[in-house]
Protein backbone atom coordinates (compact mmCIF):
# COMPACT_ATOMS: atom_id res chain seq x y z
CA UNK A 1 0.00 0.00 0.00
CA UNK A 2 3.50 2.28 -0.32
CA UNK A 3 5.10 4.26 3.06
CA UNK A 4 2.15 5.98 4.78
CA UNK A 5 4.09 8.74 5.51
CA UNK A 6 4.05 10.66 2.24
CA UNK A 7 6.59 11.64 -0.21
CA UNK A 8 7.43 15.12 0.75
CA UNK A 9 8.72 13.05 4.11
CA UNK A 10 12.43 14.17 4.94
CA UNK A 11 12.74 17.04 2.61
CA UNK A 12 13.26 19.58 5.67
CA UNK A 13 16.67 17.32 6.28
CA UNK A 14 20.00 19.02 5.15
CA UNK A 15 21.62 15.89 3.28
CA UNK A 16 18.29 15.71 1.02
CA UNK A 17 18.99 19.19 0.00
CA UNK A 18 22.40 18.00 -0.28
CA UNK A 19 21.63 15.60 -2.66
CA UNK A 20 18.94 17.43 -4.92
CA UNK A 21 22.09 19.94 -5.00
CA UNK A 22 24.58 17.60 -6.33
CA UNK A 23 22.22 15.96 -8.67
CA UNK A 24 21.63 19.12 -10.07
CA UNK A 25 25.72 20.16 -10.76
CA UNK A 26 25.67 15.75 -11.76
CA UNK A 27 23.30 16.93 -15.02
CA UNK A 28 25.37 20.06 -15.44
CA UNK A 29 28.36 18.28 -16.04
CA UNK A 30 26.68 15.66 -18.16
CA UNK A 31 24.89 18.18 -20.30
CA UNK A 32 28.81 20.38 -20.79
CA UNK A 33 30.08 16.33 -21.51
CA UNK A 34 27.72 15.62 -24.10
CA UNK A 35 28.14 18.96 -25.84
CA UNK A 36 31.77 18.55 -26.41
CA UNK A 37 31.90 14.89 -26.27
CA UNK A 38 30.01 12.15 -28.01
CA UNK A 39 27.92 10.23 -25.83
CA UNK A 40 30.46 7.24 -25.85
CA UNK A 41 32.49 9.45 -23.59
CA UNK A 42 29.76 10.34 -21.28
CA UNK A 43 29.24 6.58 -20.68
CA UNK A 44 32.97 5.77 -19.95
CA UNK A 45 33.16 8.73 -17.70
CA UNK A 46 29.73 7.45 -15.89
CA UNK A 47 31.46 4.03 -15.61
CA UNK A 48 34.74 5.50 -14.26
CA UNK A 49 32.91 7.13 -11.68
CA UNK A 50 31.14 3.69 -10.32
CA UNK A 51 34.33 2.27 -10.30
CA UNK A 52 35.79 5.20 -8.11
CA UNK A 53 32.83 4.91 -5.83
CA UNK A 54 32.79 1.37 -5.28
CA UNK A 55 36.82 1.59 -4.34
CA UNK A 56 35.53 4.14 -1.56
CA UNK A 57 33.25 1.68 -0.24
CA UNK A 58 35.83 -0.80 -0.49
CA UNK A 59 38.13 1.38 1.48
CA UNK A 60 35.70 3.48 3.85
CA UNK A 61 32.54 1.19 4.29
CA UNK A 62 34.16 -2.17 4.72
CA UNK A 63 32.26 -3.69 0.96
CA UNK A 64 34.56 -6.33 0.08
CA UNK A 65 36.12 -6.81 -3.27
CA UNK A 66 33.97 -8.86 -5.80
CA UNK A 67 35.97 -10.87 -8.73
CA UNK A 68 32.87 -9.77 -11.48
CA UNK A 69 33.67 -6.27 -10.50
CA UNK A 70 37.17 -6.38 -11.08
CA UNK A 71 36.59 -7.78 -14.21
CA UNK A 72 34.23 -5.36 -15.11
CA UNK A 73 36.48 -2.67 -13.85
CA UNK A 74 39.32 -4.13 -15.82
CA UNK A 75 37.50 -4.51 -19.17
CA UNK A 76 35.87 -0.81 -19.06
CA UNK A 77 39.13 0.73 -18.16
CA UNK A 78 40.23 -1.44 -21.35
CA UNK A 79 37.77 -0.16 -23.19
CA UNK A 80 38.11 3.46 -22.04
CA UNK A 81 42.03 2.87 -23.32
CA UNK A 82 41.46 1.72 -26.67
CA UNK A 83 38.86 4.88 -26.88
CA UNK A 84 41.52 7.44 -25.99
CA UNK A 85 44.19 5.67 -28.05
CA UNK A 86 42.82 4.96 -31.47
CA UNK A 87 42.85 7.13 -33.98
CA UNK A 88 39.74 9.56 -34.55
CA UNK A 89 37.21 10.14 -37.55
CA UNK A 90 37.26 14.01 -37.91
CA UNK A 91 33.85 13.50 -38.91
CA UNK A 92 33.02 12.06 -35.91
CA UNK A 93 33.31 15.03 -33.59
CA UNK A 94 30.59 16.90 -32.04
CA UNK A 95 32.71 20.51 -33.35
CA UNK A 96 33.06 19.17 -36.69
CA UNK A 97 29.31 18.36 -37.37
CA UNK A 98 28.20 21.32 -35.73
CA UNK A 99 30.59 23.88 -38.28
CA UNK A 100 29.46 21.48 -41.25
CA UNK A 101 25.44 22.21 -40.04
CA UNK A 102 26.12 25.91 -39.44
CA UNK A 103 25.17 25.72 -35.84
CA UNK A 104 26.92 27.02 -32.87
Amino acid sequence: SGDERGFWTGWGLPSTWVLVVLQAFVGLGVSAIVRKYDNVVKILCNTVVNIVVYIFSVMFLGYSVQLDFVLGASLVLTAAYIYNTSPKSEAATPQKRDAESGSS
